[in-house]
């Protein structure tokens, strides 16, 4: 029972960091849309582009073709990818956020210097 705990601590320790950067990757362009185009509008944009977004996994969860998922998921290969790559993976784990918070401030920068522009 300890080691499943383990594990599953580990599991949860390894996607905290992509979660977190996926969560600020998408403040990223929605902040801006809504400093710029304002409320109604950005709204209506992220509603479609998640829309277009389901409608494409669902079209292709309905008529796609799964072979390719099957031929190449193998999890023994990609257990043993993570095994001997350790410190790439690591290394994407560590720097993901970093990434992704400059990507924020870059983001911010831009969103101020039109922001800027609009009103004078």
């Amino acid at each position: 029972m300890e080691g499943y705990v383990l594990n599953i601590a580990n599991a949860i320790k390894g996607i905290i960091a992509p979660l977190i950067s996926l969560i600020i990757l998408s403040a990223t362009i929605e902040l801006p849309l809504f400093i710029l185009l304002g409320k109604e509008k950005a709204q209506s944009i992220k509603v479609g582009i998640w829309l277009i977004i389901a409608f494409i996994a669902i079209g292709y969860a309905m008529f796609g073709d799964f072979t390719w998922l099957s031929a190449h998921f193998n999890i023994d290969s990609i257990m043993n990818f993570i095994n001997t790559h350790q410190m790439v993976v690591v290394l994407i784990q560590g720097l993901s956020p970093v990434i992704t918070i400059a990507l924020y401030y870059g983001s911010y920068r831009v969103t101020c210097h039109f922001a800027g522009r609009k009103e004078d």
